[in-house]
């Protein structure tokens, strides 16, 4: 059986341009990756917030611990999904997790429930306070 050269080129071609095209239509927006990220800011807030609940609560270290680590978590997401974002708009994200995450690393790990919670409270007010602003400079509402 001869193939014929023109209709294996016409194939390849179409082949190329529907894998192409259907790659194209299946990447994100920056109105999609936005608001993925507002979203993931959004969980930041909502973490901080069990966050400081707990500690309200007089909380286990344990307790504490565990949360500290969801704040974590929801700071590594909110880091991916602004991977896509301009620097700028990411970069004080990044600057304040990592100020948090500095923050509760400095609470001694033989500290009282008292100094812990002392040392929680302080990491999650700096964190909530520059978190509305990058929430503002985001644009989410």
């Amino acid at each position: 059986m001869r193939r014929h050269p023109r209709l294996v080129a016409i194939g390849v071609g179409a082949l190329l341009i529907s894998t192409f095209g259907l790659a194209a239509c299946s990447s994100p927006t920056v109105e999609d990756t936005s608001t993925q990220y507002c979203d993931s800011l959004d969980t930041i807030s909502q973490e901080l917030g069990t966050l400081a609940d707990l500690i309200a609560a007089d909380a286990t270290l344990e307790e504490l611990a565990a949360q500290r680590d969801a704040v974590r978590a929801s700071v590594t997401a909110a880091k991916d999904a602004g991977a896509d974002l301009d620097a700028a708009a990411s970069a004080a994200a990044d600057d304040a997790g990592a100020a948090f995450s500095d923050a509760v690393d400095a609470i001694p790990g033989g500290a009282s429930l008292s100094d812990a919670t002392a040392g929680y409270s302080a990491a999650v007010d700096a964190y909530e306070a520059e978190l509305a602003a990058i929430v503002s400079d985001a644009g989410c509402s």
